[in-house]
């Protein structure tokens, strides 16, 4: 059986132990899962927070909406700075993925109308990071 979820972490460039530990579950049943047994739809909601195309992991068909891999990365490396700089650690993973999502759509809408990013509405969404 073809492992659409082994080509969909390939293509996010996210190493096997990464993914099993965001998720939750331990290496011989991620394994297992990209040999192509299926996999909970707890988990399945799981990887779609670290960016995976969930219906391209089920189906093998990709969702009609792409992402845009280099606003994606630089959405990533955005973040991380503002992290880095503030000196403070993230504490909950799922909110570090939510704002790198929403400075994603910023980008996005910028290119899209043409416009230069904004950057106090960058920080502004990267303090939610911290807010907790």
């Amino acid at each position: 059986m073809q492992s659409f979820l082994l080509s969909e972490r390939e293509r996010l460039g996210l190493k096997q132990k990464d993914v099993f530990e965001f998720i939750g579950v331990n290496k011989a049943t991620y394994y297992r899962w990209e040999s192509g047994n299926p996999i909970p739809s707890d988990k399945l909601n799981e990887l779609s927070k670290l960016g995976f195309d969930v219906n391209y992991v089920v189906t093998g068909q990709r969702d009609s909406v792409a992402i845009n891999k280099q606003n994606y990365d630089r959405a990533m490396r955005i973040v991380m700075l503002y992290v880095i700089k503030s000196g403070r650690e993230v504490a909950d993973p799922d909110m570090f993925v939510q704002v790198v999502n929403e400075v994603y759509q910023v980008i996005e809408f910028c290119e899209q109308n043409n416009k230069e990013i904004d950057q106090v509405e960058i920080g502004a969404k990267v303090i939610n990071l911290f807010a907790a």
